[in-house]
């Protein structure tokens, strides 16, 4: 798919128009990257972005996960993680999966953040207010944002995509149990651990019409 693609389809992306398109064309030129190819070849990243679906990566990531070295293993999973759209996907990977690709026991740990995410994380409070933009039933995965905008965005997604109900949903996140923070799509993700959450608000319900119920301040 094209980066002009996915500017159509309303799908952010990290990466540059260049990148896109040139992984585009390798895609047209190579049939196939098999795993044994890219292990012999150390050639995991063209193996996880050229011969996996976007549905298949998390699990493509975990075959892979043995055999890389403890900086290629947290870049990679920043990779995956953030051009991963569950927004597109009808049955997501389940955040227990995710859950145990962000807890591996590895060091340099820092290399899944840059040094700038890193910063900002550190200076978040205590306690940070997160909002989560879904579908009904999706509520309690890892994803979120410290932009209710952003939220809102991602659940108009799901009325457009999936014409499904979206749900843009708030709840507070103790630092100590925040996984990661990203930033290259500036959509100030927050990446945590899910079943900690003991409540959240429900904000806004989107109808795949577009008729919104705003439930905050009635």
């Amino acid at each position: 798919m094209t980066f002009k693609e996915l500017e159509q389809l309303g799908i952010k992306t990290s990466l540059s128009s260049e990148q896109i398109d040139e992984m585009e064309s390798e895609r047209q030129r190579i049939d196939a990257i098999n795993f044994e190819t890219a292990k012999k070849g150390k050639l995991w990243f063209g193996y996880l972005f050229l011969a996996t679906s976007n549905a298949e990566r998390p699990s493509a990531f975990e075959k892979c996960a043995p055999h890389l070295t403890d900086k290629e293993y947290w870049e990679l999973l920043n990779a995956v993680w953030t051009e991963y759209d569950a927004t597109i996907v009808f049955h997501p990977t389940p955040y227990h999966v995710w859950e145990r690709l962000f807890t591996a026991e590895r060091s340099h740990r820092k290399f899944l953040m840059s040094a700038t995410e890193r910063r900002y994380l550190k200076g978040l409070p205590e306690w940070i207010t997160v909002y989560r933009g879904c579908r009904p039933g999706m509520e309690l995965e890892m994803s979120w944002t410290l932009s209710q905008a952003v939220a809102h965005s991602f659940a108009q997604r799901q009325t457009e995509f999936l014409k499904v109900n979206g749900l843009v949903i708030s709840t507070q996140v103790h630092k100590d149990d925040v996984y990661a923070y990203f930033n290259g799509k500036s959509e100030h993700e927050i990446v945590w651990q899910p079943g900690l959450a003991t409540d959240y608000d429900t904000l806004e319900e989107l109808m795949p019409k577009s008729d919104v119920r705003v439930y905050a301040n009635e």
